[in-house]
């Protein structure tokens, strides 16, 4: 292997090993938002969460929308199996 495949291959791997931390983070955030999705449509929401701002900007106001389901299918559980497959590529990709 000579030095430019090798800058590229550590290239690649920096960029996938990124991949993989952002999609830990966005993973974190569907599994806050599926929670939260639970606790208000089960009647256990008692305060705003933790990125509640007001009333009318807040996450329970997202959650709680008629927008926040397709085809009956809550938005976050379909964020969470994106973000699933999205850190099983990036850590085939930073780890081959």
């Amino acid at each position: 292997m000579n030095d430019t495949q090798s800058s590229i291959s550590i290239k690649q791997r920096r960029i996938s090993i990124i991949m993989l931390i952002l999609s830990v983070v966005g993973l974190a955030s569907s599994i806050y938002l599926t929670y939260l999705y639970q606790q208000i449509f089960t009647g256990k929401l008692e305060d705003f969460g933790f990125c509640g701002i007001s009333r009318s900007i807040s996450c329970e106001a997202v959650s709680a929308s008629p927008y926040s389901k397709i085809f009956g299918i809550p938005l976050s559980w379909l964020g969470t199996l994106l973000y699933l497959f999205w850190i099983a590529l990036a850590a085939i990709a930073a780890f081959k």
